[in-house]
């Protein structure tokens, strides 16, 4: 129950991205937001960890601001492979993953907290 509604919550996160940033959609239905989510999801569990940890002499040196650049790149690489196996997320460009990783990351705190204030989510 828990995996499935981090999916769903995932899926309204990236909904609420391709409503407000330009260059970010996806091609297809709720199915493909579904895809891409599942997509969005193992990019964070598995290559993320090993990307972040390889950055991390870049990220001390710029003080934590290379880490924009590494989300941005991340959000990139959900686009292109939720899109070369099926529909999924398409991110035109480096700006639109930019900006696409900084208001998803704001999406996801919202949708987080709008599944703990109405008790879907315990608040841990």
């Amino acid at each position: 129950m828990r995996f499935a509604l981090d999916v769903v919550a995932t899926a309204v996160a990236l909904w609420l991205v391709t409503l407000v940033i330009p260059g970010v959609s996806v091609m297809g239905g709720v199915g493909a937001f579904i895809w891409a989510a599942l997509v969005f999801m193992f990019v964070n569990a598995f290559i993320a960890p090993v990307v972040r940890l390889l950055s991390l002499p870049l990220r001390i040196l710029t003080l934590g601001l290379f880490s924009l650049i590494v989300n941005a790149l991340l959000f990139s690489l959900v686009g292109w492979i939720s899109n070369g196996i099926g529909n999924g997320l398409v991110v035109s460009g480096f700006w639109a993953a930019f900006f696409g990783a900084i208001f998803m990351a704001i999406a996801t705190w919202i949708v987080e907290g709008t599944l703990k204030a109405i008790g879907l989510r315990s608040a841990l």
